[in-house]
């Protein structure tokens, strides 16, 4: 089944399998909170760029919860509520460092329901990306797997590693290899590509497209991004400029959000959307790899993430 044709000018649908939880930002001048979670950030900059969006995450009653849904409906993108904790997670990101360092209140990944609603959620959507997704769970993998066989549109897939959530390397690497072949675009940063690495050894990206993924977005930080290809395309593109860097959170969210939506447009202006997943080949990457620098030098000059409307709410303490 293959997502129906959209009249000229429709927003296109995206569905994101992500988080949703409350960024604490520690820096010398203080402490900041934030609306964030990759699920959610990457969810506000494909809105913000014309995309109609659901995000797929767990929200929790509490108040802010509450805080996350209004962000939700500021961004208007719908919630797909998955079952979860009664408290919000938060992250605290410390960025004494060059790079951010992150801690967890509690384990951010979630088992998502791959039921009858997500699938025909997902059969309406041109492009489905998943991110804060627990890789070390077989069980769900297998059910991700499922789920991305049978979706019509692109899927995506940002692994999005944080060390402080990894138990076994080994095992994450051989889960997500085994999704590589349902995967049309994969997002990795070269730090994905050392934590994917046991000892001694690091991920390369021609393994990765030797194991079946299309398209690798590889971010490396103030040195800009590269594209590579299936076909044998590689393309690099500097850092977008930024006066003033603030911090790079939520960066290679926006950089995501950016590449996809551009690249995107592009294949569905060529036809990509009449009854079969748009096409790949031929895309200007260069133009695309751009939109993406630009809006990660947007998002390092600000502070947080995409989802940066500000936490605040009555009552809450």
């Amino acid at each position: 089944m293959s997502p129906p044709s959209r009249p000229p000018g429709e927003r296109v649908h995206a569905t994101v399998l992500g988080n949703a939880l409350v960024d604490e930002i520690v820096t010398g001048e203080g402490r900041f909170a934030h609306p964030g979670g990759a699920g959610l950030n990457l969810g506000a900059g494909l809105a913000t760029l014309g995309a109609q969006v659901t995000l797929v995450a767990a929200v929790a009653p509490d108040c802010a919860g509450r805080m996350l849904r209004a962000t939700l409906d500021r961004y208007r993108i719908a919630l797909a509520p998955q079952p979860g904790p009664e408290v919000t997670a938060r992250a605290i990101i410390h960025l004494e460092r060059a790079e951010p360092h992150y801690e967890f209140s509690q384990r951010a990944y979630l088992a998502f329901s791959f039921d009858r609603e997500l699938g025909e959620l997902v059969q309406g959507s041109a492009v489905t990306v998943v991110n804060a997704f627990n890789y070390e769970s077989p069980a769900q993998v297998a059910g991700l797997r499922r789920l991305l066989l049978r979706a019509p549109g692109w899927r995506v897939i940002d692994p999005n590693l944080r060390p402080g959530l990894i138990v076994d390397p080994q095992l994450l690497a051989r889960q997500i290899e085994s999704l590589l072949q349902v995967t049309d675009i994969l997002k990795v940063s070269d730090e994905d590509l050392g934590l994917l690495g046991g000892p001694g050894d690091r991920y390369s990206v021609d393994r990765l497209l030797r194991g079946g993924a299309a398209v690798v977005f590889l971010t490396k930080g103030a040195r800009g991004a590269e594209v590579h290809t299936a076909r044998g395309d590689h393309l690099a593109a500097p850092a977008g400029r930024c006066d003033a860097i603030v911090d790079t959170v939520g960066a290679g969210d926006s950089a995501l959000s950016a590449f996809v939506m551009s690249a995107l447009g592009e294949s569905m202006g060529r036809g990509g959307d009449g009854g079969r997943r748009p096409p790949l080949a031929g895309l200007t990457w260069p133009v695309h790899l751009e939109a993406a620098m630009r809006a990660a030098a947007v998002s390092c000059g600000q502070r947080g993430g995409p989802a940066r409307l500000p936490v605040a709410h009555p009552g809450c303490g």
